[in-house]
Formats: structure tokens, C-alpha cells, sequence
């Protein structure tokens, strides 16, 4: 087979065995068969019984196929090799066998296994000879075969004659579609013999005019057969690691040969994604890369065909968010393979092809709102073939085709292209719009195939859902119990790899199992609630003093990727199966309430005095084995509290109990309870004591209770809870350069702060209720941090990009950032809250709100310039030519400052200047308003530059841009104006009054040593010169006419007179523009003129030796 045509393919073809399916007991066809029979359908080109060129009625297929990405259960069968589907009912004649050749509109969601005219009439029907004798042996057939889920649905032409011209059918076709119900279906060619338009004829099919695929015309090899698929990925990554410490941990789940695990490069780490983990990305701008090296060989493994798809959920909208780089396997500078999300909105994909052409495609702004999952796909086809635009490249966004680039290229993807990397850039060179910063967000599900895919492969992947665990499973018991009373074994699915859990698995579903080595479960096995927690109850009222009797975790129904962890008390978790807790007759509980059960303490806030709980003292009665009070009255009670995370407590005491007094308790490391202070305790008949606390710190912590009665010790503990901090304070903003502080500016004419992009310094502090800091905040087992928050101080303002930069390490609850930085202009405020939005995984603190910050400026400006006579590439002197200014801020690739504008007003007046200073000169209107600017754009056509003196040499100026604020293009791109001092010469002329008179009239300018004709100018254009008929040397009867070139042509004017036919002469005034006037008779600039005479003779032959031979 050759290929011949090709587009966006769903399906991909493979020669497979051929096994002919028997027919024998099939269903036959006719024009009279019934259930289901042939007719005039759609106009088709007989009428029965002639069945040439006709259609089936729709015939069920027996189970639901899916072709193209549709469900489908009917199809009918047209004579001539095809199969239709979605009851299309488009016809044609067969004769040329090249009618309604793919792609036809009208041929959506068909199947064409030979297309040439075939004939099944039988001649006892016909009304000329044909081959098919008899319908026993020449037909076509149909049945529903199998069981599911491999049933199969087969179309079958024996035998079938061509027809052909003059009323005859020749050759003898014998052909086989099959339908599998898995989706994939199968061409079978038995033995054949070749009408006279057997090599015509197409095979393939079409799902839309855009996704199809002839990959072959003429009749296939007797006894083969052809496998249409959806094609697999050559590598898959879904991420699912709980981390990637070594190379080769990101693994290729496609189970193709070889697998392709992938290596995590720089910060690239395994989090929460769009199905399960995903790859998260953090924001880099230079050449550190943090992404995934996938070992992928673009030129060799992908080749000249090929489809990547993904999900991606950036950090930042899309629109004013920065570039960032999705893929790259980019190694050498102009050798490019990339895909990049622009700062704009635009996602652009960029491949170098094995010619050196650059090939690429660019959809329009695509406005997505920062951390929104989006599915994107790339594809590419240089298929050589040469039809003009066979080769293409392609970006869908969620599943629809947003761009395509056609083009024609006898090359494939260079050879010089490398490895693909995910989520950054792969080297050091940038170009063709790509950039160095990174995806800033979470990549997941990538596919990576060698063939170019169609919509439906692309959706396919779209709408594939990943299912997959939890990271690990944590199953927690107390460490002491009462046997009284029931205890609790909870099970948590853990959705990353944070231990103690601080992420449940929400997709948690179905029951845990659990075994004892004693006592009695209840509610086994326990089923998961919606935020992946499950428990049961261990009951052993029989047990005496240090009875110890473990829980395991027998079984689950849904698997992990990691061992289960044992959590005593929900912390100190470690690798094991099983938990254990040590039974005794008495002790203390936290309650809720008088008289109430085991409390689980929730989240609270650093500073901010508990509700109201209960210390319960119980033992178990030695009779019933029900519980009763162990004290009564007022009593002092031992506490003490524990520090789990952070596992070391700061050096004071910053909790206090109240049972009726506040007391101050003692603090104890993580696993190293021992210190505990007295607190007064008021116990109720029951043995309830009410009591209230407050933490002066954060992070989590256990509450400890202890008494010493009768030799014997009552001890309890309450759950590990988290104490959040109460607020963050910001302090210190000011300029990192040089420590000026943020003057908070209240208006666009406020004092400036800082340039877009600069970096500033600030602190923060981590607060308690009392506005004390809490010194453990950034100390935690992972160390929590702060992230800031901006928010536009409105003015008009509308550009609003996310604060880059981090606090760096916490000291006593206080931490300082010096990289901080917004990239935008105008002025906002300031918003701490935790990094990750969930400390200790008890939600987030946001703070307080600064003032003002800013004023924000441009970091700097680029000027751009057109000038005067663009085909020429110069401007004459004083000549105004156009400008462009763009503000712009100092990102890695700089973005413009959109709210430089003169609807917020925080654009400036600018003043252009010549940064080079290479010119002796002036400029006049050089200045732009400040109301030019529209989102960080401004042109302006009036700028001029006149030299001191017309004898001036061609000098290049730069556009140097400042405004009022002094902001300056100095040191970044600035357009250059070449200039010329120019003049309009215009010469006398003489001629006979009955020829056309030409006028020497030419632009010149002044090349360093006298005015020569300027060749570049093709752009000056002059009014025609009207000639007087008075007072002009000719009679008033008769007048002349004149023409030129406007624009000149290579400097000239070709200024030409029409014939008078009497003699006299006329005087020509050009009203040539001011930049082009010359002081011609030494009072000050003026007009070029001339005088044309007619009747004289116009010169002298320039002969200085003439003799007549005779």
C-alpha cells in the first residue's frame, strides 16, 4: 500500500491475519430480501431490481458500535464497498469509480473497504450480461456474530462483478468488513480478479471532511486483510508516585515496549492533580529547570507524525500571567520543538523542520482563570506527500481544534531537535516566541503518540478518567483506653504522602477491614466517609490495668501506592499494619460534655480561648463494668501539653488550662511527656470538671492529664489537634536595592515606589489573638510559610498578576523576603496568608490587609520606529515619522504594563530624544500624551527631526523614550531613524513646441560631499503643478499640461510637459513638502522652480567631431 491522503486521523492501520468469515448462513441482500433489502435511497443510480450504484435500508448491527467516537447501532450498505452510518444516506453514482472521493462532505461516518462500481445484480434481473449468475454464489450478505462482549457485525460481497461500459460487468470481487465490538474493525480482500477499474478506486474511511484516511487506491493483495484502531500512546504519565527521589521514578504507565520512565528534574514534585497526583511545577524564569525529563527522542521515538495531550492548571490566569513553557526539546539555538502558553493568552507550538523552516501554529487568547484545569493538545504531520499543504500542525484546547498551520515541506522533524522535556524549558536558548520560564502550575494525564490524532482520539484522552488511590492509609488508636469504654480506630486515606494525614482522600469509597487480638469490633468492616475517614470501635470491658490489644488493617477495598502507616493519637506515625492501645480500669477522657464520650478536639486558633470541655475522671466498676465517677469535689489535676508539630516547643510555657483559675501548664517535646503542673479542678458528682484553654503558639499539640490516687495513676490524653495562627502582620515594604520605604501613594500622582517587576522586601509576622508573635510558625515537621495576596487599589486599575517571591526561613514567628515582586503598574495592597492555604491541613489564616502599596512604574520602555519612506528604510530631515512606545515590566520575557493607560491615568507624558546623540539637530513634537496610552501601547506619526544644516551627512538617531517620571528606554530595545537632509531639484528645460517637453526633476539628499538623486525614494509624492496661460511667455489662447510620477520612482519625478504647438515658455512652481524645499536663492527655504521654454532648440548635439560620408 501507499499512502496517498491524510488528515487529522482518529484511526491508525496495521496489516492483520486474514481469516475469512464463513457466509454460508448469512443474510442475503436483495431487492426483494426481506427484512431488509436494497431500494432507490437517497437518489442512488438504479432502481431495483437493477441493484448497480443502490443502498440497504438500515440494518441493526446487532450490539452498539462506536465509530469515530459516535454510538452507533444500524448501518447500511451501499453497493459499491461501502458501509454508512448515522443513517447517511448520500448515494452517487459509480461510474468513474473517483466520484465522492475522500474527503466529501456527504460521506461523513462511512467506511469504504474498495470503491469501484460494483454490480451484484443478478442475470435474471439484468438487462445486459454481467457475471453474477446466480444470487447463491454472487450476493452480498450481512450477520451478527458472537457473544459479548466480542461480538462481531460482518458485511460480505461475493463475488460481485465491476460494471462496465457498454452494458457489461467484468472482474469478481470477494470482500469482507467486520465490526468488533471493542470499537476496531477489519478490510479482508479474498481472492479477486481485476475489473478494467481496478486500480481507481479508493480504500478508507471518514469520520468528517477533517478526520479520515485513504491509505490506499486501487484493489489490495487477495488474502490480506487491513486493522483500523485508535492507537495507544507510546508513553503515558499519570503521576501517581508519592515521590521522585532517583531517576527513572515518573513512570510510563502506557505498558508499550520499551517503557519510557521519566526523571523529575530540579523542583518538580508529585501533588494533587487533575485525576489523583499530577506534576507540580513551581514558577522559574532562568535556566534552572524544574520539570520532567521524559528520555523521549522527538526525531527517532515521535517522529514526523505525532500527538501529545495533556491537563494543565496554571498558578496564574492565563491573560497576563506570563509566558510559560508546557513542553520543550529544544537543544540547539533555531532547532526548535516547543509548545508555549503566552502571556496573552495564546498557546503557541513551534517545530524546525528537516529543511531549516521554521513551522508554526498560535491560537487566539484563550481566557482561563488561574488554577482551571484545561485540557491541551499538539499535533503534528510531515507526511511529505506532494500535494501543496499536506503538512499541518494543530492545537486543540478541551477537546476543539482552535488552530491549524498548513503548509508544504518536503522535510520532517529535524534531526537536530532532542529529548522532550514537561513543564519547562529544555536549554538555555529561547526564541521564536518561546521562553525560559516555567509551566507555573500542575501537568497530568500525558499521552504521547507517533501519529498525528483526530478530534475523537483527542476527546477520548479528554474524557479518560484515571482511578487510582489513596497514597497511603493511616489507621489511629489511643494509646490508653478506658475498659469501660469503647475506644475509636480510625482509618484515614491519606491523599499525599503527609503524615499525619493533612489531605484526605476524598475518593475514598467502600469499607476497611479490620482484626483484634482481643475484645470486640464494632461497625467492622467501616465504611469511608466523604472525606476518606472510616472508623470502628474497640470494645474489651473485661480487661484489667495494661492490658495491651492491637487493631490491624486486614484488607481494603480500594489499594494504595504506599504501606500503611500506624498514628498513636493520630501523630508519631510510622510503617506498620497495626496499631495498639493499653486498656486500664481508670483514667481521664476530653469530653465534649458532662457525662459525654471521647471528644476529638478540632482545629483552633492561636490566642483564642477553647470552648468548653470536660475533664472526665472514671473507672470501671468492678461488678457492672460500667463506668462511674473516679473523683469528685475540687481537686488538682497534673497538665501538661505536647508538642507533635513542631516536634521541639518553644522555650516557655504558652499554654494555660482554666478550671476556674487560668493556669499556666507545661510544655513537653514530641514523645517526651514527663512535665506537667498542677491546675486546680472542680469534678461534678459524675466525675465531670469543665475547663476552657488557650495556646499562645501554633502547630499541633496534645493535651495531658494526670493524678496520682491510692498508689494508683489516672492518666488521660486528648486527640492531637492543630492551633492555627490568629492573623499574619506585614511590616518593612520598602525597595530591596536600596531600602526606600513604600511611600503608599493614594493616587496616579502619587510618589513612585518601585518599577513593575523590581524587587521589594517585606516581613511578616505570624500572630496570636493578642497580637503576640507565635514562634513556632515555619518550624513544623514540612515548615509551613506565607505567600502574599495582591489586590488593586482600584483607580481604574484592571491588570492584576500574581506576587512572585517567598518569605525565606521563621524565627521566633518572624520571617523576611527580599525577592518579591508585581509586574504590573499602578497601586494594590497586600494580603498574607499560608502558602499552601491549609496549615497542618486546618485551613487557612488570611491576614491582615496592608496599605497601600506602590506607586508601581514601568521598569522601563522600547521604542519601536517606522519610518517616513518604509520601502526606503529612512526619513528625510524634518520629515515626521511614526513611533511606537511600549511599557513594559522586567520579567524574564518582558510583558507590557497594561494598566499604563490613560483610562486608569497612571500613564505618563513621554518625550522622545535622541539616545544616540549622533545627530546635530532638533526634534519638534516629540512628546506623547499621556492619553495616547492604551494598555502600555502608544504610537504616535508626529516626531520630526531637522538638521542644524542641510549639508548634513546621513545620520542615525535612536528613539529614546522618558516620561515624567523618568522612567527611560535607556538600555533596552530603541528604534533607530536613518536620516537623509533632502531637497526636490528642479531644472530648466527647452524643447520644440511641438514634442512633449520633459522637466529634470529628481528627490536628492546630501551624501556627505553634494546632493546626489536618492534612489531609495519611492515614496515622495507631490501635487501636479498647474502651468499659468498668463504672463507666461505663451499666447493666452494655448496652454501646456503636466504629469509626473507620484510617488517618485528611484528618486525621480519624471515631470514631463504636454506640447503646446506655439512658442513661449511657462514657469513651474513644485509645492514640494517643507522638508523638501532648499534655500535656492540664499532668503530661507522655498519651493523648487523652473522654466520650460518652448521653441528653442533644446541643446547642442554633444558631438565634438561630426563628418557626413557622401
Amino acid at each position: 500500500m501507499h499512502t496517498t491522503l491524510a488528515h487529522a486521523v482518529t484511526y491508525s492501520n496495521v496489516s492483520t491475519p486474514f481469516s475469512w468469515i464463513d457466509t454460508t448462513s448469512h443474510t442475503k441482500v436483495g431487492y426483494n430480501t426481506a427484512p431488509y433489502k436494497f431500494n432507490n435511497t437517497g437518489g442512488c443510480g438504479t432502481t431495483p431490481p437493477i441493484l448497480d450504484d443502490t443502498m440497504s435500508d438500515d440494518i441493526p448491527i446487532g450490539f452498539t458500535f462506536s465509530y469515530g467516537g459516535t454510538a452507533f447501532t444500524q448501518a447500511r450498505i451501499m453497493t459499491n464497498g461501502r458501509l454508512q452510518f448515522n443513517n447517511n444516506t448520500t448515494c452517487g453514482y459509480g461510474s468513474p469509480v473517483t466520484q465522492l472521493p475522500y474527503a466529501d462532505a456527504g460521506l461523513n461516518y462511512t467506511m469504504r473497504i474498495y470503491g469501484n462500481d460494483m454490480d451484484p445484480t443478478p442475470q435474471a434481473n439484468a438487462g445486459y450480461s454481467t457475471a453474477c449468475k446466480l444470487t447463491s454464489t454472487c450476493y452480498i450478505s450481512y450477520a451478527s456474530i458472537g457473544t459479548a462482549p466480542n461480538r462481531q457485525f460482518v458485511v460480505t460481497w461475493n463475488n460481485v462483478p465491476e460494471w462496465a461500459a457498454g452494458g457489461s460487468t467484468s472482474g469478481n470481487y470477494n470482500l469482507q468488513i467486520i465490526l468488533n465490538e471493542n470499537g476496531t474493525f477489519v478490510y479482508q480482500y479474498g481472492v479477486n480478479v481485476p475489473g478494467p477499474q481496478a486500480t481507481l478506486a479508493q480504500v478508507g474511511w471518514q469520520v468528517s471532511a477533517t478526520d479520515f484516511n485513504v491509505p490506499s487506491v486501487g484493489l489490495p493483495t487477495s488474502n490480506t486483510a487491513i486493522l483500523f484502531y485508535i492507537p495507544s500512546p507510546i508513553a503515558q504519565y499519570h503521576f501517581q508516585q508519592s515521590a521522585w527521589t532517583a531517576p527513572g521514578q515518573v513512570t510510563d504507565t502506557s505498558g508499550s515496549s520499551p517503557a519510557y520512565n521519566a526523571t523529575a528534574l530540579g523542583a518538580a514534585v508529585p501533588g494533587v492533580g487533575y485525576a489523583c497526583n499530577g506534576a507540580v511545577i513551581p514558577a522559574n524564569n532562568g535556566a534552572v529547570v524544574d520539570g520532567i525529563d521524559t528520555g523521549i527522542a522527538v526525531p527517532t521515538n515521535l517522529g514526523g507524525a505525532g500527538t501529545i495531550d495533556f491537563w494543565y492548571k496554571a498558578n496564574s490566569a492565563w491573560v497576563n500571567g506570563g509566558d510559560a513553557q508546557l513542553v520543550d526539546a529544544s537543544i540547539s539555538n533555531g532547532q526548535w520543538f516547543f509548545a508555549t502558553k503566552l502571556n496573552n493568552g495564546d498557546v503557541r507550538f513551534v517545530i524546525t523542520d528537516s529543511t531549516g523552516t521554521i513551522r508554526a501554529v498560535e491560537t487566539s487568547a484563550n481566557s482561563v482563570a488561574a488554577n482551571t484545569w484545561t485540557h491541551i493538545a499538539l499535533t503534528w504531520n510531515f507526511n511529505a506527500l506532494a500535494a501543496s499543504n499536506s503538512d499541518h500542525l494543530s492545537i486543540y484546547i478541551n477537546g476543539v481544534q482552535k488552530a491549524i498551520s498548513a503548509f508544504s515541506s518536503s522535510g520532517t522533524v529535524s534531526s537536530q531537535i532532542g529529548t522532550l522535556y514537561l513543564g519547562d524549558n529544555r536549554s538555555s536558548f529561547t526564541g521564536s516566541g518561546g521562553t525560559k520560564s516555567s509551566a507555573n502550575g500542575t501537568l497530568d494525564e500525558f499521552n504521547l503518540y507517533n501519529v498525528e490524532g483526530g478530534s475523537v482520539l483527542i476527546q477520548r484522552d479528554m474524557n479518560y478518567s484515571t482511578v487510582c488511590g489513596p497514597d497511603h492509609y493511616e489507621l489511629s488508636l489511643p494509646s490508653s483506653s478506658i475498659s469501660c469504654l469503647p475506644t475509636t480506630a480510625t482509618i484515614t486515606a491519606c491523599a499525599d504522602s503527609s503524615s499525619p494525614c493533612t489531605n484526605g482522600f476524598i475518593s475514598a469509597s467502600n469499607t476497611a477491614t479490620l482484626t483484634t487480638s482481643a475484645g470486640t469490633l464494632t461497625g467492622n468492616p467501616a465504611t469511608f466517609n466523604a472525606n476518606g475517614v472510616a472508623t470502628a470501635t474497640l470494645s474489651d470491658p473485661a480487661a484489667t490495668n495494661n492490658t495491651a490489644v492491637s487493631v490491624t488493617l486486614a484488607g481494603v477495598q480500594t489499594a494504595p501506592l504506599s504501606p500503611t502507616k500506624c498514628c498513636p493519637d493520630g501523630i508519631n506515625c510510622a510503617v506498620s499494619s497495626s496499631c495498639s492501645t493499653t486498656f486500664n480500669t481508670a483514667g481521664f477522657i476530653f469530653t465534649g460534655a458532662a457525662n459525654g464520650t471521647i471528644t476529638t478536639i478540632p482545629a483552633q486558633t492561636a490566642g483564642v480561648s477553647s470552648a468548653t470541655y470536660y475533664l472526665r475522671a472514671i473507672k470501671t466498676n468492678t461488678s457492672t463494668q460500667a463506668c462511674q465517677a473516679a473523683i469528685q469535689g475540687v481537686s488538682t489535676v497534673n497538665f501538661a501539653y505536647e508538642c507533635n508539630d513542631t516536634a521541639t516547643c518553644y522555650g516557655a510555657n504558652l499554654m494555660s488550662v482554666n478550671g476556674g483559675t487560668t493556669t499556666t501548664i507545661a510544655r513537653n517535646n514530641n514523645a517526651n511527656v514527663s512535665s506537667y503542673l498542677p491546675v486546680s479542678m472542680n469534678f461534678d458528682a459524675n466525675g465531670n470538671a469543665p475547663f476552657t484553654f488557650n495556646y499562645g503558639d501554633v502547630g499541633k499539640v496534645t493535651l495531658y492529664a494526670s493524678k496520682v490516687i491510692n498508689s494508683a495513676t489516672l492518666a488521660g490524653a486528648s486527640n492531637a489537634f492543630v492551633v492555627k495562627p490568629y492573623s499574619f502582620v506585614l511590616s518593612g515594604i520598602k525597595r530591596t536595592a536600596d531600602n526606600f520605604a513604600n511611600p503608599g501613594a493614594t493616587a496616579t500622582t502619587g510618589s513612585v515606589f518601585i518599577k513593575a517587576s523590581d524587587p521589594f522586601s517585606a516581613t511578616v509576622t505570624a500572630t496570636a489573638a493578642t497580637g503576640a508573635a507565635t514562634p513556632s510558625y515555619g518550624h513544623e515537621a514540612t515548615p509551613e510559610s506565607v505567600k502574599l495576596n495582591s489586590a488593586l487599589a482600584g483607580l481604574g486599575l484592571t491588570s492584576n498578576p500574581t506576587i512572585s517571591g517567598t518569605f525565606g526561613t521563621f524565627t521566633n514567628g518572624v520571617a523576611s523576603g527580599n525577592n518579591f515582586s508585581w509586574s504590573e503598574v499602578g497601586i494594590i495592597t497586600l494580603t498574607p496568608d499560608v502558602l499552601d492555604g491549609n496549615y497542618l491541613g486546618a485551613g487557612d489564616t488570611t491576614g491582615t490587609t496592608s496599605g497601600n502599596v506602590g506607586r508601581f512604574t514601568p521598569h522601563h520602555f522600547v521604542t519601536s520606529v517606522t519610518p517616513a519612506c518604509a520601502t526606503g528604510s529612512f526619513t528625510y530631515s524634518a520629515q515626521p515619522f511614526s513611533v511606537q512606545v511600549t511599557a513594559l515590566n522586567n520579567l524574564a520575557t518582558p510583558t507590557a504594563t497594561t494598566n499604563y493607560n490613560s483610562t486608569s491615568n497612571f500613564a505618563k507624558a513621554i518625550t522622545l530624544s535622541d539616545g544616540s546623540a549622533s545627530a546635530t539637530g532638533s526634534f519638534s513634537n516629540n512628546t506623547i500624551a499621556a492619553s495616547a496610552f492604551a494598555s502600555g501601547v502608544a504610537t504616535t506619526a508626529t516626531p520630526a527631526y531637522t538638521f542644524n544644516s542641510p549639508a548634513t551627512a546621513p545620520t542615525t538617531i535612536t528613539l529614546r523614550a522618558t516620561d515624567t517620571d523618568s522612567i527611560s528606554s535607556s538600555g533596552y530595545t530603541e528604534g533607530t531613524a536613518p536620516l537623509r537632509s533632502g531637497r526636490i531639484k528642479l531644472n530648466n528645460a527647452s524643447g520644440s513646441e511641438t514634442l512633449n517637453l520633459p522637466v529634470p526633476m529628481v528627490a536628492q539628499y546630501y551624501n556627505g560631499t553634494s546632493f546626489v538623486t536618492n534612489t531609495l525614494d519611492n515614496c515622495t509624492t507631490v501635487p501636479v503643478p498647474t502651468t499659468p496661460t498668463a504672463s507666461n511667455g505663451l499666447s493666452t489662447s494655448l496652454t501646456t499640461t503636466a504629469a509626473l510620477s507620484s510617488p517618485f520612482i528611484a528618486g525621480n519625478g519624471n515631470l514631463q510637459l504636454s506640447k503646446p504647438n506655439a512658442k513661449g515658455y511657462v514657469d513651474i512652481t513644485i509645492n514640494a513638502p517643507t522638508w523638501l524645499q532648499y534655500n535656492w536663492k540664499g532668503t530661507g527655504l522655498t519651493k523648487p522652480t523652473a522654466r520650460a521654454t518652448f521653441g528653442i532648440y533644446k541643446n547642442a548635439n554633444e558631438f565634438i567631431y561630426m563628418r557626413e560620408m557622401y
